[in-house]
């Protein structure tokens, strides 16, 4: 076992031997290049995000036994449509899945709409957030909901910069307070709230268990704000080549991150005293302690939920 501070690299070889640490600016380009230059549809990627996030979410509700309770916090972009699609997966898979989007469904548009309005065809419970009525989301949500085992931010991407809208914000802090209820929280590419840039964090940005880092780790995670708030990171494929994902970013390497004893010291590497681990199948970057952290000082509100 590595300590704080340390680069390890343990288990079996895996096929990618480095990751890419990207900007705002990268992910837009990836995307869009996908897109023009290979011909991928992007409800195609959002499919794989949500495949890969439905992944991660069934290995974190393993220990819940059958049929689960998933609360996704959806917003209404391509972050938010993540969500949607995820939340298909996971009800396909047995889970009971109900979704909460933040502000008018009006603003849902693109691949995003496609996957809400195939959520609402399978009558996956959906209601809508509206921070002057927020006790009238839990009439629109079965009982069970009020207490999910696992939160799934899908609010804010990489996109997020600057002010949030009100729904969005009552929204956040209801995350953090269903996360010290008890409920495993994994965040969609980020967490709601922080900046992918510079890892600033906004008043009540999301502490989650786990994030999946779609294509690849995000600049502002790597800060010591940014660690605390993504928990356990992991890498989610979404299908985009190899070849175009390197074209962008710094490669995190993983080959040149051990020395022949296994570990080097990483205070001058870019994740600080986190570790990154590769086994046999994905890369992942783990906070020292899993438990308390800054980011739950600096970032939530406290107290329970104020609307049950």
């Amino acid at each position: 076992m590595s300590r704080p501070g340390q680069l390890s690299a343990t288990g079996a070889r895996s096929r990618a031997s480095s990751c890419r640490v990207l900007t705002r600016e990268d992910c837009r380009n990836i995307d869009q290049l996908a897109s023009e230059q290979y011909g991928i549809p992007s409800i195609v990627l959002m499919e794989n995000a949500a495949r890969s996030i439905a992944d991660a979410c069934m290995e974190r509700l393993a220990p819940c036994g059958a049929n689960p309770t998933v609360l996704v916090f959806a917003g209404s972009g391509n972050n938010g449509g993540d969500g949607f699609a995820a939340a298909r997966h996971l009800t396909n898979r047995g889970c009971r899945v109900g979704v909460i989007l933040a502000g008018a469904i009006d603003r849902v548009r693109g691949d995003a709409l496609t996957n809400l309005t195939i959520s609402q065809r399978l009558r996956i419970p959906l209601a809508t957030f509206h921070p002057d009525r927020p006790v009238r989301v839990w009439d629109e949500l079965p009982d069970a909901f009020a207490k999910p085992d696992l939160v799934l931010d899908a609010m804010l991407g990489t996109g997020f910069t600057g002010a949030i809208r009100p729904e969005t914000q009552a929204l956040l802090a209801l995350c953090n307070t269903m996360r010290r209820q008890s409920a495993a929280v994994v965040s969609v590419d980020l967490p709601s709230g922080l900046d992918a840039d510079t890892g600033v964090a906004s008043r009540d940005c999301v502490i989650a268990d786990l994030t999946v880092s779609l294509v690849g780790l995000k600049r502002g995670m790597l800060t010591p704000v940014g660690r605390a708030a993504c928990g356990e990171i992991i890498i989610g494929d979404i299908g985009v080549p190899t070849e175009l994902i390197q074209k962008f970013g710094t490669p995190l390497d993983f080959d040149h991150a051990a020395s022949d004893s296994g570990h080097r010291d990483a205070s001058n590497m870019p994740c600080g005293p986190a570790r990154v681990c590769l086994d046999s199948s994905r890369c992942h970057l783990s906070r020292a302690n899993a438990t308390q952290s800054s980011a739950d000082q600096s970032c939530t509100s406290g107290g329970d939920n104020p609307w049950r």
